[in-house]
């Protein structure tokens, strides 16, 4: 799928042709860069494509790391703030977004909203909405909180608020 690699939002990649239309490598839009989902036969370093290869490979790596640290952080912050709105309210929240605005059922309660910043609550790194599960199946005395990591398919790969066995 175009725009599932890692590098296909990196800008820089330094292929900027898609079939018959230009794009704009430094725009940093999702899908069409010229990464490992759509390289142009014609552009690619024959001469040279194990060095290529492995340079991208390098590359390829440490933008997964990278959007995989942003997203601990992340799950941290929204961790923080659950735990704030339960030590406010005496209960977790029922969805995320009662982070953001009082929800109905909790008019009299008194509360410090928002607990996230924003407009809403941000997405993970790879662009996906992050999963909350009350009462959770890993913290079944609290919650879960997680990003699929780029994979929802392979639970052993996921972020959250848990230890990794």
């Amino acid at each position: 799928c175009v725009g599932s690699n890692a590098q296909a939002r990196t800008p820089g990649t330094g292929y900027t042709f898609v079939g018959h239309r230009t794009v704009n490598a430094l725009s940093g839009q999702s899908g069409y860069h010229m990464a490992l989902d759509g390289i142009s036969l014609r552009k690619l370093p024959w001469e040279h494509l194990s060095t290529w290869m492995q340079h991208y490979l390098q590359q390829e790596e440490q933008v997964f790391a990278e959007r995989a640290a942003a997203a601990r952080m992340m799950v941290q912050k929204l961790v923080t703030a659950i735990e704030r709105f339960k030590s406010d309210l005496g209960e977790y929240p029922r969805a995320l977004d009662e982070l953001l605005r009082r929800p109905a059922r909790l008019q009299t309660k008194v509360g410090q909203w928002p607990y996230v910043s924003g407009d809403r609550i941000p997405l993970d790194s790879w662009g996906q909405p992050f999963q909350f599960l009350r009462p959770g199946v890993r913290n079944a005395q609290s919650f879960d909180l997680w990003s699929f990591h780029g994979n929802s398919r392979a639970p052993a790969v996921w972020i959250g608020n848990w230890e990794h066995r």
